[in-house]
Protein backbone atom coordinates (compact mmCIF):
# COMPACT_ATOMS: atom_id res chain seq x y z
CA UNK A 1 0.00 0.00 0.00
CA UNK A 2 1.10 3.58 -0.81
CA UNK A 3 1.57 5.15 2.85
CA UNK A 4 -0.38 8.30 0.73
CA UNK A 5 -3.05 6.37 0.92
CA UNK A 6 -3.24 6.88 5.18
CA UNK A 7 -3.35 10.87 4.79
CA UNK A 8 -6.74 11.89 5.79
CA UNK A 9 -7.30 8.86 8.02
CA UNK A 10 -7.48 9.20 11.76
CA UNK A 11 -6.49 6.88 14.37
CA UNK A 12 -8.42 4.83 16.03
CA UNK A 13 -7.02 2.43 18.33
CA UNK A 14 -2.72 1.77 19.74
CA UNK A 15 -1.61 -1.52 20.74
CA UNK A 16 0.59 -4.60 20.80
CA UNK A 17 -0.46 -7.61 18.92
CA UNK A 18 2.06 -10.76 20.02
CA UNK A 19 5.24 -8.46 19.87
CA UNK A 20 4.39 -5.53 17.34
CA UNK A 21 3.35 -2.00 18.29
CA UNK A 22 -0.01 -1.12 15.90
CA UNK A 23 -1.64 1.76 15.10
CA UNK A 24 -4.91 1.38 13.83
CA UNK A 25 -6.20 4.02 11.28
CA UNK A 26 -9.11 4.45 9.48
CA UNK A 27 -10.72 6.46 7.11
CA UNK A 28 -14.12 7.25 6.73
CA UNK A 29 -14.39 9.47 3.37
CA UNK A 30 -15.31 6.49 1.33
CA UNK A 31 -18.30 4.15 1.78
CA UNK A 32 -18.00 1.93 3.55
CA UNK A 33 -15.35 3.25 5.91
CA UNK A 34 -12.06 1.19 6.17
CA UNK A 35 -9.34 0.35 8.22
CA UNK A 36 -5.93 -0.90 8.27
CA UNK A 37 -3.09 -1.32 10.45
CA UNK A 38 0.55 -0.21 10.90
CA UNK A 39 2.83 -2.61 12.34
CA UNK A 40 5.95 -1.33 14.27
CA UNK A 41 9.31 -3.79 14.81
CA UNK A 42 11.69 -1.37 14.46
CA UNK A 43 13.14 1.47 16.64
CA UNK A 44 10.29 4.63 16.79
CA UNK A 45 9.84 8.37 18.28
CA UNK A 46 7.07 9.91 19.42
CA UNK A 47 7.78 13.70 19.49
CA UNK A 48 11.07 13.82 21.51
CA UNK A 49 10.03 10.17 23.16
CA UNK A 50 12.02 7.08 21.90
CA UNK A 51 11.56 3.55 22.60
CA UNK A 52 11.96 0.12 21.00
CA UNK A 53 10.41 -2.47 19.89
CA UNK A 54 9.68 -5.91 21.50
CA UNK A 55 9.21 -6.90 25.44
CA UNK A 56 6.87 -6.59 28.22
CA UNK A 57 8.50 -3.01 29.50
CA UNK A 58 8.96 -1.57 25.88
CA UNK A 59 5.34 -2.63 25.15
CA UNK A 60 4.21 -0.55 27.95
CA UNK A 61 6.04 2.68 27.32
CA UNK A 62 4.39 2.09 23.63
CA UNK A 63 0.88 2.09 24.83
CA UNK A 64 1.58 4.94 27.09
CA UNK A 65 3.37 7.07 24.83
CA UNK A 66 1.40 6.32 21.74
CA UNK A 67 -1.87 6.95 23.73
CA UNK A 68 -1.53 10.50 22.61
CA UNK A 69 -2.20 9.50 18.75
CA UNK A 70 -5.70 8.36 19.92
CA UNK A 71 -8.07 10.53 18.14
CA UNK A 72 -5.60 12.59 15.63
CA UNK A 73 -5.88 12.66 11.86
CA UNK A 74 -2.89 11.71 9.83
CA UNK A 75 -1.97 15.30 7.84
CA UNK A 76 1.29 13.80 6.01
CA UNK A 77 3.20 10.25 5.82
CA UNK A 78 6.22 9.63 3.83
CA UNK A 79 9.25 7.26 3.84
CA UNK A 80 12.52 8.81 3.71
CA UNK A 81 15.98 7.59 1.49
CA UNK A 82 16.61 4.65 4.02
CA UNK A 83 12.99 2.96 4.15
CA UNK A 84 11.79 4.88 7.61
CA UNK A 85 8.54 5.75 7.98
CA UNK A 86 7.39 9.40 8.58
CA UNK A 87 3.76 10.60 10.02
CA UNK A 88 2.63 13.74 11.06
CA UNK A 89 -0.35 14.26 12.89
CA UNK A 90 -3.35 17.40 12.65
CA UNK A 91 -2.35 17.61 16.61
CA UNK A 92 1.31 18.80 15.25
CA UNK A 93 2.30 14.53 16.91
CA UNK A 94 4.85 13.14 15.12
CA UNK A 95 5.55 9.14 14.45
CA UNK A 96 8.80 8.53 12.66
CA UNK A 97 9.18 4.65 12.41
CA UNK A 98 13.11 3.40 11.76
CA UNK A 99 13.97 1.80 8.79
CA UNK A 100 16.53 -0.73 10.27
CA UNK A 101 14.29 -3.79 11.45
CA UNK A 102 15.20 -4.86 15.14
CA UNK A 103 17.92 -7.83 15.41
CA UNK A 104 15.24 -10.34 15.64
CA UNK A 105 12.71 -9.13 13.10
CA UNK A 106 11.95 -11.38 10.58
CA UNK A 107 9.96 -9.52 8.23
CA UNK A 108 9.64 -5.89 7.46
CA UNK A 109 10.51 -2.91 9.91
CA UNK A 110 7.15 -1.57 9.24
CA UNK A 111 4.19 -2.99 7.37
CA UNK A 112 0.66 -1.68 6.49
CA UNK A 113 -1.78 -4.04 6.26
CA UNK A 114 -4.86 -3.84 3.33
CA UNK A 115 -7.68 -1.70 4.10
CA UNK A 116 -10.41 -3.90 5.40
CA UNK A 117 -14.33 -2.41 5.56
CA UNK A 118 -16.05 -1.55 8.58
Amino acid sequence: MDVEQIVGSFVVEIGVRQTWPFVGLCDNRSAPAQETRLYIDASWTIEATTSTSGGVENDIRWLTTAAALNDTTIDTAWIDEDGGLHLTTDSGLALAVSGEPEPYTTGEPWRLSGWRPV
